[in-house]
């Protein structure tokens, strides 16, 4: 049995306060007149420490808020950069809104967490410059985000892929969802009251609720922003932000230094209901997965009324999931414990694109006035085993996202590598822009034949081909944009599959400011991206001299007569995981059929090698061994999609495998 919400709410923000304590630089004294203090009392006297701060302008020739988030959100890595927010995208510090005009990359801005609309419109509020809730976000995002309120849920976010919304709120990826909390948590304390330009007073106030109306000085929703505070607790970004604008304004944010405070000031303002929700919004996995779980969970369940609700497939064939369209789940009274429903998926035989399906949490009876806590519907993706190519020896050879201004030069690379020649004019190349589900955006232009061992070189510009060194390209086309973490597929005339680089669903970038070569072996398209038939080369700025994977337009490969028994065998190799997606131990089981020395290893999605899990010479039958998500020396490995490789003999097989942590 797990405590209630608000027990864990008290016992994890005293553990984040603990783990703080020796990374913040908090000033001697500073918090002096707030300690021993709880509830009303404390929020009072940390609005007496935090405000009559030194504002800044918000754009001036002398320091401004641009400047000074140029070094608040710095890439650690990158001193010219800085991080935005919602993508998570490294990006430069100069290519933003205010010091250049081009529209053909994206520029970011800043984004007020605490919309403006809500409470301080005017620039000349204090509210409106106070960089502990001003942060560099992609434009674009920024304007999709507007003033909605934070809560969990909603559609997929086509640039920002980690990032959901629907029509009256916005859930920000999870890397950053706790900073988000804390940024809001600040501003209600910090304005408590404010005031306007002439001297009126406005007070902003969180509410368990979405949908705040605009120029309200309210937001949405506390109860979400709790659990994110919890989800995501304070790292080393957000503590030295802290720093950086204390170092300017003169106040820090508390609940940065004392995340316990949250629960003091805020807990005792939700309503004691229940809710329910699932404990996760998505999930990716193979076709073969056999089985997915989801998982749901209750905040304040009632001591003596159980509670139920219904699941139900909102979206997707249900023929794909084994017929499944509703199932009921009941949540014991008086009890926190996670309730499960395992959807077992068709593994079929048919050529099918990747499928997207939506269960939503319906009929919610029982409980204390039980309702849904915003996290109300899962998205699972299944992304096929089985697609064929309709071109055999017809594949994507290359593929660059340079590391030029913009990530030039970009170009895709076909090759036949097949003993005969092809007619290629009319095919379409399909682009899934961060990962998203590809769609048409090139269509070949070549009206002669591709003979064997030829290469058709598409680049985004033969300017900055030619730039960096290269030929000139067969086509141009601005379709070719990828930027690091964008699916390509090759498609025929009638939209048919014949080969693909990248896994769609996914924003992971594996390929930025990098070359992709397919390794020779390969002679015909595959069902779906494999990294290990991939070598990934960062390339140097400028120039192809840090090391073009290969050369465009010639395209190194294994005579298509030599490879084949050795890349599709007629072998008894299986491989499988489960669970899959998982988050503590995933057993992968396998089956050989000739004695043989046995290699199991797991790949990032970037191709690198992770670990090695098993090294032996075993005997043909079933065997199997267990992954903990960890790397060699321990290390817990992030959340993301790893792709294990079997090696028997002169036999291979590969399974991805989802990690959620």
């Amino acid at each position: 049995m797990h405590a209630s919400f608000f027990s864990r709410l008290r016992t994890a923000a005293i553990f984040l306060f603990l783990s703080q304590v020796v990374f913040a630089q908090i000033p001697a004294g500073y918090y002096d007149t707030a300690d021993g203090l709880n509830g009303a009392e404390l929020k009072s006297a940390l609005h007496n420490i935090i405000s009559d701060h030194i504002r800044y302008p918000y754009t001036s020739s002398s320091t401004d808020v641009w400047d000074i988030l140029k070094e608040t959100d710095e890439d650690p890595d990158s001193s010219d950069n800085v991080i935005l927010i919602y993508t998570g995208r490294s990006q430069a510090k100069t290519a933003n809104s205010g010091e250049t005009s081009d529209t053909e990359s994206n520029l970011w801005n800043r984004e007020h967490i605490w919309s403006k609309s809500h409470g301080f419109p005017d620039e000349i509020d204090t509210a409106y410059t106070d960089c502990h809730h001003l942060r560099p976000a992609d434009e674009s995002v920024n304007s999709s985000r507007s003033e909605l309120d934070f809560d969990n849920g909603g559609n997929q976010h086509v640039e920002a892929t980690e990032c959901y919304y629907d029509s009256d709120s916005w859930e920000p990826r999870d890397a950053v969802k706790g900073d988000v909390a804390r940024m809001m948590f600040y501003m209600v304390v910090r304005y408590d009251p404010g005031y306007h330009s002439d001297n009126s007073l406005y007070d902003l106030e969180l509410v368990d609720a979405v949908g705040t109306a605009t120029y309200q000085p309210t937001f949405g929703k506390l109860s979400t922003l709790l659990q994110w505070h919890l989800q995501d607790p304070v790292d080393a970004f957000e503590q030295n932000r802290n720093e950086v604008v204390f170092g300017y304004q003169g106040n820090r944010n508390p609940f940065i230094d004392h995340p316990e405070w949250a629960h003091s000031i805020f807990a005792s303002q939700l309503a004691p209901h229940t809710r329910i929700g699932f404990t996760d919004n998505s999930a990716i996995v193979e076709e073969d997965a056999a089985t997915v779980v989801l998982e749901l969970a209750i905040v304040n369940p009632d001591p003596i009324q159980a509670t139920q609700c219904d699941i139900v497939l909102a979206s997707g064939d249900s023929s794909d999931l084994n017929g499944f369209e509703t199932a009921s789940i009941t949540f014991p009274a008086n009890s926190n414990a996670l309730q499960t429903l395992q959807i077992t998926i068709t593994d079929d035989d048919l050529a099918e694109d990747q499928e997207t399906f939506v269960f939503n949490i319906v009929n919610i009876t029982g409980g204390d006035s039980a309702s849904v806590n915003g996290n109300d519907s899962f998205v699972l993706t299944i992304i096929p085993n089985d697609q064929l190519s309709t071109m055999t020896g017809l594949i994507i050879s290359e593929v660059m996202d340079g590391n030029r201004s913009g990530g030039q030069p970009k170009l895709l690379e076909i090759t036949n590598v097949s003993p005969a020649s092809m007619v290629i004019g009319g095919l379409q190349i399909w682009r899934g822009s961060n990962g998203a589900v590809p769609g048409p955006v090139v269509t070949i232009s070549s009206a002669a034949n591709l003979l064997s061992g030829e290469s058709w070189v598409i680049a985004g510009s033969l300017t900055e081909l030619v730039a960096a060194g290269f030929e000139a390209p067969d086509q141009v086309s601005s379709g070719i944009n990828g930027n690091g973490n964008d699916v390509y597929e090759l498609r025929s005339a009638a939209g048919d599959y014949i080969d693909a680089f990248g896994l769609a669903g996914t924003a992971t970038a594996w390929y930025e400011n990098s070359g992709a070569e397919r390794i020779p072996q390969v002679y015909t398209g595959q069902a779906s991206y494999q990294a290990d038939q991939w070598v990934f080369t960062p390339l140097a700025v400028g120039t192809p001299a840090g090391g073009s994977p290969g050369t465009p337009g010639t395209h190194v490969f294994i005579p298509y007569v030599s490879t084949k028994s050795a890349y599709q065998p007629e072998s008894r190799t299986i491989i499988r995981c489960y669970p899959n997606p998982f988050n503590g131990e995933s057993v992968i089981s396998f089956e050989i059929s000739t004695y043989s020395e046995v290699i199991v290893d797991v790949y990032d999605i970037k191709g690198s090698l992770v670990t090695t899990l098993l090294r032996d010479e075993l005997n043909p039958g079933s065997h199997d061994v267990s992954w903990t998500g960890k790397g060699p020396a321990g290390a817990e490995l992030a959340s993301g999609i790893y792709i294990v490789r079997l090696s028997a003999g002169l036999e291979t097989a590969v399974q991805r495998i989802s990690l959620l942590r």
